[in-house]
């Protein structure tokens, strides 16, 4: 198989991801949906071929040992793709991401502008969220990106694989991949506190020593930038402290309450003329009363006070995706789908109607 022909016929046909598996025809996501490619099934060896091509010998032996293998490779002309490697049906299969070569602003990722504030403070938990495949990587790139334009500081990032790369440009940016420069992404967070950082970014807080250590971080004068697979602000906040045994759950609380800064999920959502996906966010900002909630365990009450600071520039995802139908930009079927609580939403549209 030829790897470099397949990725540059997926970066020339603007797929955002692309699926291979020995005995069935390779699937590519295109405009959001899953669709087969008019070619032959894939024979035996062809998947394996591939992941040589594209990563070398190295693979196969960690493949055998941990079933599956992340990492990301660069093509010339075409871009930068993140891969991964790992058995189906005891078979192997390939997942294939087209990152986008051009680091997007602020303002072209439609972001709250408000979130430029939080990104040049020196200090506090940022969290970007969302469902695998809802941008969140692009997101956390266009934060750091807008760091490294506006303010002089020591950037370093933790990712397994490192996805977009960073130039240096006002800020020293220094990117390390779990697997290749250090063993894992809890030694690499107590590593990079000695390593005199401003600004430490978390590829993903997968694991309480993880989330535990960035929460340090972030409360002893570093700004932490991380993602989690949460789908509303309130979730994050509860997500967060179910990782801890119960007896510790009120001290995380406290520390969440003087460390986190903001939460920005999102989704992104099919475009109503066909034509790419929009995304919709929601954003929370934490001042001191949504510090109180935290610390007192009431994030069910978040919501609120998300829809009565929309002058602060925060906003619920389902009032968001609401505004985009309202706009035109999205149909109603696909809000409904994406949304947090279709039923809110529904009654939102219904009152748009009239």
């Amino acid at each position: 198989m030829q790897w470099d022909r397949l990725l540059a016929s997926m970066a020339k046909r603007d797929w955002s991801d692309l699926h291979l598996q020995e005995g069935l025809k390779p699937k590519a996501r295109s405009q959001g949906r899953i669709v087969d490619l008019e070619t032959a099934p894939l024979g035996p060896g062809d998947t394996l071929a591939f992941i040589r091509g594209a990563a070398g010998e190295k693979a196969e032996p960690i493949l055998r040992e941990q079933g599956a293998y992340d990492f990301a490779t660069e093509l010339g002309g075409a871009g930068r793709f993140r891969i991964n490697a790992f058995y189906a049906d005891g078979k192997l299969a390939v997942a294939i991401r087209l990152l986008p070569t051009k680091l997007r602003t602020i303002e072209e990722l439609g972001l709250p502008l408000q979130v430029m504030e939080l990104v040049m403070r020196p200090r506090g938990l940022l969290l970007v969220t969302g469902p695998t495949g809802s941008g969140k990587s692009t997101t956390l790139a266009g934060l750091i990106n807008h760091i490294n334009s506006n303010s002089q500081k020591h950037i370093i990032t933790i990712e397994q694989p490192i996805e977009y790369k960073f130039e240096t440009k006002r800020c020293l940016v220094r990117q390390r991949e779990v697997g290749r420069d250090v063993a894992d992404f809890p030694s690499a967070l107590h590593q990079a506190l000695r390593q005199n950082p401003d600004v430490i970014v978390v590829g993903e807080m997968r694991d309480l020593e993880t989330t535990r250590t960035a929460l340090s971080a972030a409360e002893t004068g570093h700004l932490v930038l991380a993602t989690l697979h949460t789908s509303s602000a309130a979730r994050t906040i509860e997500r967060i402290v179910g990782q801890y045994p119960q007896s510790e759950q009120d001290l995380i609380r406290m520390q969440l309450s003087n460390g986190l800064i903001g939460i920005l999920c999102q989704q992104l959502v099919p475009r109503a003329e066909g034509d790419g996906r929009i995304a919709a966010y929601e954003f929370l900002r934490v001042p001191p009363g949504v510090s109180h909630l935290i610390r007192q365990g009431q994030s069910h009450k978040i919501e609120n006070h998300i829809q009565t600071g929309q002058k602060f520039g925060m906003q619920l995802l389902d009032d968001h995706l609401a505004r985009l139908v309202g706009d035109g930009l999205v149909t109603a079927e696909d809000a409904l789908r994406y949304a947090n609580d279709p039923e809110k939403v529904a009654e939102k549209l219904h009152r748009l109607e009239h």
